[in-house]
C-alpha cells in the first residue's frame, strides 16, 4: 500500500494532463476501502465469502472490523489494567535498533505489551497513531498527536507540491507513503526503526 500511494502521488505530480487532485484523492480513498473490503471477504471464513455490497462494506466498517476494535480494546486496557506509558513507547526509538545479538534480554516494545493484553492470540490488531498518543498521555496525547501529525502531513504536502523534478517528487511521495504507514499502525518506535532507511 505504501508503494501504491507513492506511485499515485508521483502520477498526480508528473501527469501532463492535470486531473482535479482533490477528486482523484477522494476516489482513490474510496477505491482503497473497496479493495480492503474485497480482500477481507476473500480472507474470511468459507461460509462468509460471498461478495455482496453488504459484506464488502461490512469488512472495514461492520461489527468486529479491524478499524475500530483495537481502539475499543485500548480504551478498556489503559489505564484500567496498564498505566499510561508517559512517553516510554516513543523513547524506545533509541533502544529498538539495538540487535538482540548484542542485547539478548532486550524487552518487548510497550505498545506490543498493551496490544497483547487485549489481543492475547496476536490476531494482528493495531490501532492508529492517535491510539499510541492515548496509551502514553490519555486524551491530551490524542490532541497532541493530532496536531503533530497534521503538521507533518502539511509539511510533506508542501514539500511534494513544491518539488520541481521527478527525483524530488518520488522522494516526497515515498516519505508520504511511509508517513501513512506510521500513522495507520500506531507503534511508532518499531515502525520508525523499520522504515528509517526510507526516511533518510
Amino acid at each position: 500500500s505504501d508503494l501504491g500511494s507513492a506511485a499515485g502521488l508521483v502520477w498526480l505530480k508528473t501527469s501532463k494532463k492535470r486531473p482535479r487532485q482533490r477528486r482523484v484523492v477522494m476516489l482513490g480513498a474510496l477505491l482503497l476501502l473497496l479493495i480492503t473490503g474485497l480482500i477481507g471477504v476473500a480472507r474470511g471464513a468459507a461460509a462468509s465469502r460471498e461478495v455482496t455490497f453488504g459484506n464488502v462494506i461490512g469488512e472495514p466498517f461492520g461489527a468486529g472490523n479491524n478499524l475500530f476494535l483495537p481502539v475499543a480494546g485500548l480504551s478498556t486496557t489503559v489505564p484500567a489494567e496498564i498505566p499510561y506509558l508517559h512517553g516510554d513507547s516513543y523513547l524506545q526509538i533509541f533502544v529498538l535498533p539495538i540487535p538482540r545479538a548484542l542485547w539478548p534480554t532486550k524487552p518487548k516494545d510497550d505498545i506490543t505489551i498493551v496490544t497483547t493484553r487485549f489481543d492475547p492470540e496476536k490476531s494482528g490488531l493495531y490501532f492508529p497513531a492517535f491510539g499510541e498518543g492515548y496509551a502514553n498521555f490519555g486524551f491530551i496525547g490524542v490532541a497532541l498527536c493530532g496536531v503533530l501529525l497534521g503538521g507533518v502531513a502539511e509539511l510533506l504536502h508542501r514539500r511534494f507540491a513544491s518539488s520541481q523534478d521527478l527525483k524530488g517528487s518520488v522522494v516526497a511521495a515515498v516519505q508520504a507513503g511511509v508517513f501513512l504507514q506510521l500513522f495507520s499502525r500506531g507503534d511508532f518506535a518499531p515502525m520508525f526503526t523499520t522504515y528509517i532507511g526510507f526516511l533518510v
